[in-house]
C-alpha cells in the first residue's frame, strides 16, 4: 500500500459514518428534537431547572429554533455544588451505574451521575474520538518505562473512574478519585510511574501513575498537559 493510499484510508475511516456525514439540515433538525427533549426533562423533574426558566421568563415550550437556546440559563459550576450532592439528578439513584466527583479542594465537590445510556452514548462519542485520530479496532499500543522499558499491549478500557488510596512517608493516608482513565494490559514494575503510553504512530497519549498485576493505568495526556499548563516537544 502507498503511503498516499494508506492517508487517505485513514482519513475516510469513521466509526460511526451515518452520524458523522449527516446533512446539516438533517443534523440541526435532530439537535432541536434533543434540546427539546432535554429542556422538558429538566423542567419537568429538576426543581433546580424549574426555578431557573421561572426566574428567566421561559419554558420548555419557548424553544422554536436553536437560536432560542440563548433565552435559557445556562448551567455553572456553583449549580452543581449549590445543589451538592445529588440534587440535579433527573432520574431516580438507582438508575445510576456511575458517579463522578471532583476531590473539592476548592469548595464542595461536584458529583455528576450516569445512567446505563450516558455510559453507552459516551462510549460511541469517544469511539468517534479516537478515530478522528488515526486508531483503528485491533490497534496496539506502547508504552514506554524507565524500569521495564518499552513494552507493548491492548488498550482494555478508557474513560474509566476509579478510588485509589494513597499514603506517602510523612504524610496523611488518604484516597483520590481519578477519572477518565486509560487501562492497558502492558507490564510495569516500580519506577515506571511517570512513563508514557504510546499509540500505534508514537503519540503520546497517557502517563502512568499506577497498575496491577495485569493491568497499567494512566492518566489522559493531554489533561495532564492541561493541569500542567505545558505542551510535549517531539525532537526533530
Amino acid at each position: 500500500m502507498s503511503a498516499q493510499t494508506a492517508t487517505a484510508d485513514t482519513l475516510s475511516y469513521m466509526f460511526e459514518r451515518a452520524a458523522e456525514t449527516m446533512p446539516r439540515s438533517e443534523l440541526k433538525a435532530l439537535q432541536l428534537a434533543r434540546l427539546k427533549t432535554t429542556l422538558e426533562r429538566a423542567y419537568n423533574k429538576i426543581p433546580h431547572y424549574k426555578k431557573k426558566f421561572d426566574a428567566a421568563n421561559v419554558k420548555p415550550g419557548d424553544l422554536k429554533s436553536l437560536a432560542d437556546l440563548a433565552r435559557f440559563p445556562f448551567t455553572v459550576k456553583t449549580d452543581l455544588r449549590d445543589n451538592y450532592p445529588f440534587g440535579m439528578f433527573a432520574v431516580p439513584q438507582d438508575q445510576l451505574l456511575r458517579l463522578h466527583a471532583s476531590s473539592g479542594t476548592t469548595g464542595k465537590p461536584t458529583v455528576v451521575g450516569y445512567t446505563k445510556g450516558d455510559l453507552n452514548l459516551w462510549a460511541d462519542l469517544m469511539a468517534r474520538c479516537l478515530a478522528s485520530m488515526g486508531a483503528r479496532p485491533g490497534d496496539i499500543v506502547h508504552k514506554v518505562g524507565r524500569t521495564t522499558g518499552l513494552t507493548e499491549g491492548p488498550v482494555l478500557a478508557v474513560d474509566v473512574s476509579m478510588r485509589v488510596a494513597y499514603h506517602f512517608p510523612g504524610f496523611p493516608a488518604g484516597t483520590a478519585m481519578f477519572v477518565r482513565q486509560i487501562i492497558a494490559h502492558v507490564p510495569c514494575a516500580y519506577g515506571d510511574s511517570g512513563s508514557l503510553l504510546l499509540d500505534g504512530q508514537n503519540r503520546a497519549v497517557g502517563l502512568l501513575f499506577g497498575g496491577t498485576e495485569g493491568h497499567t493505568y494512566f492518566n489522559p495526556f493531554t489533561e495532564v498537559e492541561k493541569a500542567l499548563d505545558v505542551r510535549l516537544v517531539r525532537d526533530a
